[in-house]
């Protein structure tokens, strides 16, 4: 099963202090289930077969002053075997 990649590239305002904890709340209601977090962006992780892309869509829209841009990685299965 492949799975996607996305990173949320955080915006800098001081005013939101916890953008990247609120922002990971947010993925893990679209259904991403494991998250790496960086100083300026939030790495999401769920399958391919969860991938809600619309609602990503959405999320941008909603709050502009948290996401300021989101890219999106397919990695494919692999065996490690």
């Amino acid at each position: 099963m492949d799975h996607i990649e996305i990173t949320c590239m955080l915006a800098k305002d001081k005013k939101i202090p916890d953008a990247s904890e609120i922002v990971i709340a947010l993925l893990a209601d679209l259904g991403f289930d494991t998250f790496e977090e960086t100083n300026d962006a939030v790495k999401g992780y769920t399958s391919d077969e969860d991938f809600d892309s619309e609602g990503l869509v959405e999320l941008i829209k909603e709050y502009p002053e948290l996401i300021t841009s989101i890219d999106t990685r397919r990695i494919k299965e692999e065996n490690w075997n």
